[in-house]
């Protein structure tokens, strides 16, 4: 008897400390609890740190808080689920033999099974956003993951 309210309670407490845990990891922002935000945040261009790199353009997105690092990014805009478009400043004169290399950011990103492309003719991206990204969680569309790009 005394055996069976022992285990009772001990199922009991790992249990009441799963729900406990998976408070505070949403609580800390884990980006992969399955309730965290999902609202992209319209960060000021202006406070966002200089990426040093070779490429002519450049950039760090997160979903939580827009752009964490830049270079040579104007503007960016958000048309659809998963596609971002990036406008390059004036120090930027030419794409016509750009390569862009793009990779998903796994610790602002939420859930698994996630991908990031670039499209090569920006497609459905604004006139004047010649590069374009495309996001997807499980293989649909997703405003839910961070990635980082450069221009090379």
């Amino acid at each position: 008897m005394i055996k069976k309210k022992f285990v009772a309670m001990s199922v009991a407490i790992a249990l009441g400390g799963v729900g406990l845990g998976s408070g505070l990891a949403s609580a800390s922002r884990d980006p992969h609890a399955t309730n965290a935000p999902s609202k992209p945040s319209s960060a000021r261009l202006t406070t966002i740190p200089k990426i040093k790199t070779g490429g002519k353009m450049a950039a760090v997105y997160s979903p939580f808080d827009g752009l964490l690092a830049k270079k040579n990014v104007a503007e960016v805009a958000n048309p659809f689920p998963g596609l971002f478009c990036f406008k390059p400043t004036s120090a930027v004169r030419s794409f016509d033999k750009r390569i862009v290399s793009v990779q998903v950011e796994w610790d602002h990103s939420v859930g698994f099974d996630l991908a990031a492309f670039w499209s090569q003719t920006a497609y459905e991206c604004p006139a004047g956003y010649p590069v374009g990204i495309r996001t997807y969680k499980s293989a649909i569309a997703s405003q839910q993951v961070a990635f980082s790009f450069v221009v090379q």
